[in-house]
This record gives structure tokens, C-alpha cells and sequence, in this order.
């Protein structure tokens, strides 16, 4: 009967070592989920998703693009790479931001063909003559559902008119607030 007693309790304890390692490996995914992907060493990187909006692309006097996020029934993922600026340093910033255009009912694309995506990629520098708004057009475009309203893009691209630090978005994000 002792013995019986003590497979019981050794059984139960290898059950419940075993349930909280399962535990444990769960919630170390989730914390991966809140985390971003690549950012340059040199400065910090934000990633938002604009729900209920629309990405416009408008022109100023000069002919130059830029862009104007509006309410609308889309989804607006704005990606944005700051540079840690130098002191003692005028007009020593630098920023590059991407805006993608998400239809709701289309999240999961996967295209080389950039042009059919509303895809847009800011360079702000006080960079004379190479600073703006350019439309991405060369590049590679995924983006796969993970679990529930989670997402994983994926997003390879060039722009041929301006010099760019980033160059690929590997990020993970959710719909859900």
C-alpha cells in the first residue's frame, strides 16, 4: 500500500512538473509576439497598425507625393526607423517611414508585384534633394496569419530614387487592441 502511495505521488509530481514547463513555453511565445523585428543598431523602430483608415496619396504645387492617412475602411501598418541623432549636431535628423494599405477582408497576400499594393516609403532628412515620399515598387510582399487576429509580414523592397537604411520589415502584430 506505501509503495502504491509513493508511485501515486511521484507520478503526480512528474504531471505537474511536466504541465508547468508546457506553461512556460506557452507564455515565452507570447512575450515573442509583442516584440518587433529588425531595427538598425543606430536608432529605434516603431510599428503601428491603423485600423479604420485609409492610406491617400496626394500631390503638393510641386508635383512631389506625399501622404495623408484618412478614416476609411482599411487597415494603415506604419513602420518608422529613427535615427539616434548626434549632439551638437544641426538638423541631424533622420527618420524613414513605410505605410501599407490593407484591404480587411484581404490581410493574407503573398506578391512580388508591388505595384498593385498601396505601399508608400518616407526618407526625412535634412538630406538636399534626396528627402520624401516615393511609391515602393520593387520588392517582395507576405503576410500570413498566425493564430486568432495575429499576423506575420514580411516585406523585402527598394527604392530606386533616394538612398535607404531600411530595406526589409519582418514584424509580427495583431488586429486585436
Amino acid at each position: 500500500m506505501i509503495h502504491n502511495m509513493r508511485f501515486f505521488i511521484l507520478l503526480f509530481s512528474v504531471i505537474t512538473l511536466v504541465s508547468c514547463k508546457v506553461k512556460n513555453e506557452v507564455i515565452r511565445f507570447q512575450d515573442e509576439l509583442e516584440f518587433g523585428g529588425y531595427c538598425p543598431d543606430d536608432g529605434t523602430c516603431t510599428f503601428s497598425v491603423l485600423s479604420q483608415k485609409v492610406l491617400k496619396v496626394k500631390k503638393d504645387n510641386l508635383g512631389a507625393i506625399y501622404q495623408a492617412i484618412a478614416e476609411g475602411n482599411k487597415i494603415v501598418l506604419k513602420f518608422e526607423y529613427s535615427r539616434n541623432e548626434k549632439p551638437n549636431v544641426a538638423d541631424a535628423s533622420y527618420k524613414e517611414q513605410v505605410f501599407i494599405e490593407l484591404s480587411v477582408d484581404q490581410l493574407e497576400i503573398e506578391t512580388e508585384v508591388l505595384k498593385h499594393v498601396n505601399i508608400l516609403f518616407a526618407r526625412l532628412c535634412y538630406c538636399k534633394g534626396l528627402t520624401g515620399y516615393y511609391r515602393v515598387r520593387t520588392g517582395k510582399l507576405a503576410i500570413k496569419k498566425l493564430l486568432g487576429e495575429t499576423y506575420n509580414i514580411s516585406l523585402k523592397f527598394e527604392v530606386t530614387e533616394v538612398p535607404q537604411v531600411v530595406t526589409q520589415i519582418e514584424q509580427i502584430f495583431s488586429l486585436s487592441s
